[in-house]
C-alpha cells in the first residue's frame, strides 16, 4: 500500500490505540522508503546524463576540443626593456665646438698669437674635455687693431680668453685690482671676494686698465696668474717661431 495513503487516517478501521500507532509507524517507514527510491532515480539519471555528455557512443571518452587561438592561454614573453642610449653631459650641447677649431678660426682674425693656458700645478695640465662656445667666439677692429676672444668651458669650469685687447669685465678699473706681473710683464689681478671668479690682464701700462692679453674665469687669483704665465710662454715661443720664418 502507498505510504501516503496509510498516513491518511481516514480509512483506518477503529482499533486500539496501540494498533493505530503501529499503523502510523509502518506508514512513515513506507513514505521514507519511497522518497529514498525517488532520490536514487534522480541521481542515477543525472549521472547517466553526465556520462553521456562525456563519453562517445562506444564508451570511449570524447576528446576535448582544442581551445581556439583567440582564447588559448599563452605565456607572455619576458619583459626586456629597450636600452636607453647614454645621455650626453648636460652642458655638452651640440652647438659647442672643439677648442682647436676655435683657435684656428680666431687666429685668422686677430693680430696676436692665439695661445691657451696650461699649468699642471694650478690644476689645468691640459684642455682635455674642454669645449668652445661659438656664440662667444668673436673678433673686431679697434683703432686699427684686430682683436678677439673666446669662451671655453668644461662642466662648471669656465674661462674667457682675450687677444689683442683685454679690459675689466663689468665697470671695474685698476683701482679694484692688485698690481702683479706675468713673467716680468706688468699685470693686474682682480678677484671676487664672494665668488670663485678672478681676472688677469697683461701687459698693462702704469696707469692703464687694459692689457694685450686677458684671462677671466672660475679659478682663484693665484691660479689665474699661473695660467697667464703659461700663455705668455706660449706667446714667446710662437713669436720666436714666426720670426724665423
Amino acid at each position: 500500500m502507498d505510504g501516503a495513503l496509510l498516513l491518511d487516517g481516514s480509512h483506518w478501521s477503529s482499533g486500539s490505540l496501540m494498533e493505530n500507532r503501529d499503523r502510523w509507524l509502518v506508514a512513515e517507514r513506507l513514505v521514507a522508503r519511497e522518497r529514498l527510491k525517488s532520490m536514487g532515480l534522480k541521481t542515477a539519471a543525472l549521472l547517466a546524463g553526465t556520462l553521456f555528455v562525456g563519453c562517445s557512443a562506444t564508451g570511449t571518452p570524447r576528446p576535448q576540443a582544442e581551445p581556439s587561438s583567440a582564447v588559448r592561454e599563452t605565456t607572455p614573453p619576458a619583459y626586456s626593456p629597450t636600452p636607453t642610449p647614454e645621455e650626453p653631459t648636460p652642458w655638452r650641447k651640440a652647438r659647442y665646438i672643439s677648442v682647436a677649431e676655435a683657435v684656428e678660426t680666431l687666429q685668422a682674425h686677430v693680430d696676436v698669437p692665439v695661445v691657451l693656458p696650461r699649468n699642471k700645478f694650478a690644476g689645468l695640465p691640459d684642455l682635455k674635455g674642454w669645449l668652445a662656445d661659438p656664440k662667444y667666439l668673436d673678433w673686431r677692429r679697434v683703432d686699427g687693431l684686430r682683436i678677439g676672444g673666446m669662451k671655453i668651458l668644461k662642466g662648471r669650469k669656465m674661462l674667457l680668453l682675450s687677444y689683442g685687447l683685454a679690459g675689466f669685465d663689468g665697470c671695474g678699473d685698476r683701482s679694484h685690482a692688485v698690481e702683479t706681473n706675468v713673467l716680468g710683464e706688468p699685470a693686474l689681478l682682480s678677484q671676487s671676494p664672494k665668488h670663485l671668479w678672478s681676472q688677469v690682464m697683461w701687459p698693462v701700462t702704469d696707469t692703464g686698465s687694459t692689457g694685450r692679453y686677458g684671462i677671466t674665469g672660475t679659478f682663484e687669483g693665484w691660479q689665474m696668474v699661473k695660467f697667464a704665465e703659461s700663455m705668455e710662454l706660449a706667446r714667446l715661443a710662437a713669436t720666436e717661431v714666426s720670426s724665423h720664418c
